[in-house]
This record gives structure tokens, sequence and C-alpha cells, in this order.
């Protein structure tokens, strides 16, 4: 049998989240989706939600002092955001700090965060993808493929993608088109047939496309093979 809620602790919804704005919700806890997403159940309704804090209109003291240590307590560590990378961490400098800090920041304050990559492995059977580049996004920096190893791009693209930096490398087909085709695998690597994103990650082959937030997918018999080059 579940406790019962603490009456102290509610939160209203925005509009489009509730049947009505004056709703008061009880905060369930963790809804161990996304970060920093929870389980809200309106008071004497049946009604349950996945909600992050960005969907909360108003709150009680003891709902935001609740949903400020959940937060903080979902913060990304440094090494998470680098990437998971050994290299990257032990060579790591104040401007890595500094984007790190900024990006718990920015969660605690939307209540929501864009996906943290993983750093993946050199493979050098990357050597022999054609143009365009090999590219990833780790750290809050667009990386390259070469020379066998990954490096930062120099210079950065410029990312129009404010609410989801590096989802897309600006100006290829998949910015165009909303989707990446992660459909041939190296090892432990997966890469994006068209602007030759990689992930690290492993996918079922019949896998072929990820839609990225916020813009449709196109049908596979929609699907136009990308340019040779960006």
């Amino acid at each position: 049998m579940s406790p019962r809620p603490d009456e102290r602790i509610w939160v209203t919804l925005k509009p489009g989240w509730t049947p009505d704005p004056r709703l008061r919700w009880s905060i369930d806890g963790n809804a161990h989706t996304h970060r920093g997403h929870l389980h809200v159940s309106a008071r004497r309704s049946e009604l349950q939600m996945t909600v992050h804090a960005g969907d909360i209109a108003d709150a009680s003291p003891e709902a935001r002092l609740w949903i400020d240590g959940f937060l903080c307590g979902q913060e990304a560590g440094l090494f998470e955001f680098l990437g998971c990378s050994p290299r990257l961490y032990d060579s790591h400098d104040e401007e890595d700090i500094s984007r790190w800090m900024a990006w718990n920041e920015r969660f605690r304050h939307r209540g929501w965060a864009p996906p943290l990559h993983t750093m993946p492995r050199p493979d050098p059977a990357l050597d022999g993808v054609a143009a365009p580049q090999p590219w990833t996004y780790v750290a809050g920096r667009f990386r390259v493929w070469q020379d066998g190893a990954w490096t930062e791009a120099d210079p950065q693209p410029e990312d129009a993608e404010q609410d989801n930096p590096g989802r897309v490398w600006p100006g290829t087909i998949c910015s165009q088109r909303g989707y990446h085709e992660l459909a041939v695998c190296y090892g432990s690597t997966t890469i994006c047939e068209s602007c030759h994103f990689v992930m690290a990650a492993k996918r079922h082959a019949d896998d072929r496309t990820i839609p990225l937030p916020g813009r449709g997918m196109l049908p596979p018999s929609s699907r136009q093979p990308g340019p040779p080059a960006r």
C-alpha cells in the first residue's frame, strides 16, 4: 500500500498538461525515464502524468524545496559530461569545467536537459569512411574523426539548435529532414549513412532511423541519399 502523499507538497501544471489550471497535483517521485522527469498524480482524481519542472506553473514552498533537491541530485558528473572518456577526463581544462557547470545550471533552471553522448571508441574502420568526415558531439563540442582520433572541430560550426545543441551538424541533410539514418555499424559504433554522425551504441540492423526532437520523420520510401560532402 502506497503511503499517503504529503499534503504540503503540491504543484499545478501549465495549460496543455492539465484539464484545470487550478488542479493540484501530488509529486509521486522520480519517473525513472529521462533526467529530471517526475511522476505526479492529481488530487481527488485518477489522473497521472509524467512531467519535468518546466511543465510546472506553481508549487508550494515545500514542493519547490523537493524539486530543487531532486534536480540537484540528478546533475551530471564531470566524467559523464565528458562522454565517459578517461582521455578527456584526464586532460580536462577550465573551459570544460565551465561548460559542465553551465550545463548543470541550465538543467536546474529548466528541469530538463538534452542527452549527453558517450565518446565513441577510436575505430580504425572510420578511416575508410568517405566524405563527409565522421563526427560526434561530446562535452559541448563538435568533434571529427581525423588522423585516427577524435579531435575538436576547428572552427566549431554555428549551431542553431539552442534547445538541443549538437543533435545535427548544421547545414546537412539530416538537419533539414529531421532524422539520422543510423545503419552502418563498425564494432561498437553506429554511424549515420548521410551526415556520418557517430554514436557509441550498438543498434539492430533494421533500426534505421532515429527521430530528432521537434521534427517529423519521413517514411523510408521518401528518404533521399545525403550529399557527398557537407
